[in-house]
């Protein structure tokens, strides 16, 4: 997807060409058109060609009335590790600079992602997920908003540095969990 429109492999083109059209026409005739088999036909062989595609695959979950699988606990957590790498690399950390907006975009999407994943999330891990989501809303404001008076400043240190020690603390709880623990080590088998 980073790649130049040229260099792109053409089905992959293909593939978020047609979704595009599909989501302009949901905007000009609303949700109803996903009952409509040829969108959905259309939106499974986009899943085909780019399975990963999560927007695809939800519209066609709506559609088709299924409602979307839950993660397991080993995926839960990886979906959160992934989703939330850009977040928790501020954890503890006192420079929250952030003048390259390829980072800034970066922490968005990861804002963003961890959010869109929660719902999936195994039950267990969504105390630890809500900690970063916590946690991401006032990293976001140090980064796109950053106060300028010195109480605010202290302030928001210091709600940094609380939601920061809450999320190692649910993921403490969460690791000290017998049965967390018991199905990680039975996955490792």
């Amino acid at each position: 997807l980073a790649l130049p429109r040229s260099a792109r492999d053409p089905e992959l083109q293909k593939a978020i060409d047609e979704f595009e059209t599909i989501q302009n026409q949901l905007r000009s005739r609303g949700q109803a058109l996903l009952a409509n088999q040829q969108i959905q036909a259309k939106l499974s062989e986009i899943l085909k060609i780019a399975p990963g595609h999560l927007s695809a695959k939800y519209l066609l979950f709506q559609a088709t009335r299924r409602p979307p699988i839950p993660l397991t606990l080993v995926g839960s957590m990886t979906a959160i590790d992934r989703k939330a790498a850009p977040l928790l690399r501020f954890l503890g950390g006192d420079d929250l600079q952030m003048e390259d907006q390829f980072a800034k975009d970066q922490l968005a999407e990861a804002i963003s992602g961890i959010n869109r994943v929660r719902p999936l999330l195994d039950e267990r891990t969504r105390s630890y997920a809500d900690a970063i989501v916590d946690f991401s809303g006032y990293l976001r404001v140090a980064v796109t908003n950053p106060p300028t008076s010195r109480n605010k400043i202290i302030e928001l240190r210091n709600n940094l540095s609380s939601s920061g020690e809450n999320v190692s603390r649910e993921m403490e709880a969460l690791m000290e969990r017998p049965d967390v623990r018991s199905e990680l080590m039975t996955e490792e088998e």
